[in-house]
């Protein structure tokens, strides 16, 4: 990322964009894990006796349990290098704030 040579700015940015990653891992988290929800959605259908969405949901969750297992090892890559992103900005911000409170 580009610096602007103004320590608030840049902090400001970078926190922004911290907060951006946070929130789109969370929404793409929060959206696998209703997916992981589904087959239990067709069990509780099946006891429940409704037929006509039974056969429905079954179309519906054999096509998200085959995007689930082709996306899963994508998704932990991404969760796993963003917060790596993450990680080191952290580190970065908490380095350059010594580094201007320094009284060498």
């Amino acid at each position: 990322m580009k610096k602007t040579g103004n320590f608030f700015a840049d902090t400001a940015i970078e926190t922004s964009l911290l907060l951006f990653v946070y929130l789109l891992l969370n929404v793409l988290w929060t959206s696998y894990g209703f997916l992981l929800i589904s087959p239990l959605i067709v069990i509780a259908a099946s006891l429940m006796g409704l037929q006509s969405f039974l056969w429905i949901d079954f179309f519906l969750t054999c096509s998200f349990v085959a995007l689930l297992l082709f996306l899963t090892p994508w998704f932990l890559k991404f969760t796993r290098n963003s917060l790596q992103l993450m990680g080191q900005t952290i580190f970065e911000l908490h380095k350059n704030y010594r580094l201007r409170h320094c009284e060498c």
